[in-house]
């Protein structure tokens, strides 16, 4: 069956016609249509998604042992599971009572899942991590974003001290060595 295709002014006409004949069919499936719109835009649950930009200046991603320059996309990958794991989300769901509701009909690990599933982590540009949590209480997915980036910022930070220390044990090791060969020159002469 071909489609009714106006080619004329009065083809358009006979087209506008037909629909004013049948106006009251037209604005009853455009009101039932609009009222499902609109029902279902009441029934669907607000939800707020909280985000932590994190600035990641160079020195923080070198590798342990100064072999270069870490890819942000390897740290990410070394620092997500830290903030996504059982332990840390666990401690989270516990402290704020996350699912409350879910708690006593859901066993732990599908409330870390349920939780997990909430948790953003990705890179931005060359130099930034964006932590973000959703959750239906707006004050709530701010205070577990907060505490993911604290725990992702804590991690980097203890990773640069740890660092750190490593290469002023290093430096203390190649000082003393060149202290004895001093010694042993000095001796010589």
């Amino acid at each position: 069956m071909a489609f009714y295709r106006p080619v004329t002014i009065k083809d358009y006409g006979e087209l506008a016609k037909g629909l004013m004949r049948r106006r009251l069919v037209l604005l009853g499936v455009f009101g039932a249509v609009l009222a499902v719109a609109t029902t279902a835009a009441f029934q669907v649950p607000r939800v707020y998604k909280s985000s932590a930009m994190i600035l990641i200046q160079p020195g923080q991603t070198s590798q342990p042992g100064g072999a270069g320059l870490m890819n942000l996309d390897q740290r990410l990958r070394t620092l997500r599971p830290l903030i996504t794991s059982r332990t840390e989300l666990e401690a989270i769901i516990n402290e704020l009572g996350l699912y409350r509701d879910l708690g006593s009909r859901q066993p732990v690990e599908s409330l870390v899942e349920h939780a997990r599933a909430r948790v953003e982590v990705e890179v931005r540009g060359r130099d930034l991590f964006r932590v973000s949590f959703v959750h239906p209480l707006p004050e709530t997915a701010q205070i577990v974003t907060d505490r993911l980036s604290r725990k992702l910022t804590d991690e980097s930070v203890g990773d640069d001290i740890k660092r750190s220390r490593d290469k002023v044990d290093f430096l203390r090791g190649r000082g003393d060595d060149l202290k004895g060969v001093l010694k042993t020159w000095d001796a010589k002469i």
